[in-house]
């Protein structure tokens, strides 16, 4: 888990680093292994500066034979490099800490990496605390406890918000535990309040529920052998 106390304010422009099927999110750590030419001079570049990189998704392709540069989703999340550990033949790993959303307004491909302008944009009730945020914190893991205990899985244990971290942090990183896929993860980020994204979160772990009850519920009037049927 990774927060800050207080909001990060954003260069104008940051190096773009579009990824299929990957979204990041304010206040989750994203482990990256970079290995490609343009990518490693990205991380190179950035390092010798703020160390900021967005993250983006990369849209599906609407045709497989386009020679066109893929889409990529307008909204993203702009993380800090970090624990960067250079690797033989010139690759890196390292975590990219989420600091905060952006908006992308227009993209220069001039370079050997995208390069974006950007408008940062706000989460409201980041910084929640008191009953409502507690309240929505334990909805969620109890849906969480409740599909890990039907399928057989260890528990999670309602701990409340941790002193210090702050909502969006435990929201975000609840998402994360529950495996949410690409689209849901980048629906949350184009929303800008976090007790949206709680209920967004706990609707869709409801309707997981409902599928494994009904799941279960179907098994039962299976005959115990196969053949019999």
């Amino acid at each position: 888990m990774s927060y800050e106390q207080e909001p990060v304010d954003l260069p104008v422009r940051i190096p773009i680093f579009p990824l299929p099927n990957i979204v990041h999110l304010p206040h989750s750590i994203l482990p990256l292994h970079i290995f490609e030419p343009r990518y490693v001079e990205m991380i190179e570049d950035a390092q010798e500066g703020d160390g900021i990189i967005g993250i983006v998704r990369m849209l599906p392709r609407r045709e497989e034979a386009s020679t066109e540069p893929p889409a990529i989703a307008r909204i993203g999340c702009a993380g800090r490099i970090t624990d960067l550990t250079e690797l033989p033949e010139h690759r890196f790993n390292l975590k990219l800490a989420g600091l905060r959303r952006f908006h992308i307004l227009d993209t220069d491909h001039s370079g050997s990496y995208l390069v974006a302008r950007i408008s940062a944009l706000e989460d409201r009730n980041e910084y929640a605390r008191g009953k409502s945020a507690d309240a929505a914190l334990s909805r969620l893991l109890t849906l969480l406890d409740t599909l890990a205990r039907d399928r057989g899985e260890g528990a999670f244990r309602d701990t409340g918000l941790p002193p210090r971290v702050p909502f969006a942090a435990a929201v975000h990183n609840l998402a994360l535990l529950a495996r949410l896929d690409a689209d849901d993860l980048q629906g949350l980020l184009e929303v800008s309040d976090i007790y949206a994204r709680a209920r967004r979160v706990e609707r869709i772990l409801k309707g997981r529920l409902e599928a494994q009850e009904r799941a279960a519920r179907w098994r039962s009037f299976a005959p115990d052998d196969p053949a019999a049927n």
